[in-house]
């Protein structure tokens, strides 16, 4: 498809010099070229663009779910809040060196549990002592998947999804045991 304002325009210069008719075949190909892959690339912008901002709005709507970030700011107060009530209890101070009053010490925690080496103990059973770990993750991450984010955006529509949550999370405290007998020590099934 042609532009008619350029051709008009690519007919009046042609009109007006006299350029040959295979000169004119010639200008009017390049211009054919230019133009449709000016299109194609304009419509792959277009492409990106709505993906790009229906995927961050998608994310947008997921993260300020009602509720989630009072929740997460919830936990990380309750968490910070523990600390100090049990620093207090034995006699020190609690987390103070990260943040203001310590508030990032559960950040840095963090960081440094992802950073550490993997030590496996000699009488562990190799196999589940890795796996068990990452299961428990999973246990815990795919009740998300049965919370409706909004009307239309859901990633799994099911009508027993509250009983599904229950039972992925009850399996957690049966893959934690599992993952402390699995280390071969007779102390990780203690409590």
């Amino acid at each position: 498809m042609m532009g008619g304002g350029i051709l008009l325009q690519i007919d009046f210069i042609a009109w007006l010099r006299g350029i040959p008719d295979w000169l004119y075949g010639v200008i009017r190909w390049i211009y054919g070229i230019i133009y449709a892959l000016f299109t194609w690339v304009w419509g792959l912008f277009v492409w990106i663009w709505a993906v790009v901002i229906d995927s961050f709005w998608f994310l947008f709507k997921a993260i300020l779910f009602p509720g989630l970030i009072f929740v997460v700011l919830g936990i990380i107060f309750a968490v910070w809040f523990t600390r100090k009530t049990w620093g207090r209890v034995q006699a020190r101070r609690g987390p103070f060196h990260i943040g203001k009053y310590g508030g990032l010490q559960l950040f840095a925690d963090a960081i440094k549990l992802v950073a550490k080496e993997t030590i496996i103990p000699d009488k562990a059973k190799r196999w589940m002592y890795r796996v068990l770990p990452s299961l428990l993750l999973i246990a815990v991450l795919i009740p998300f998947a049965f919370i409706p984010w909004d009307n239309n955006s859901f990633i799994a529509d099911l009508s027993v999804s509250l009983v599904l949550t229950f039972a992925f999370l009850t399996v957690v405290p049966v893959v934690s045991v599992l993952a402390g007998w699995t280390s071969g020590s007779k102390y990780t099934l203690i409590g």
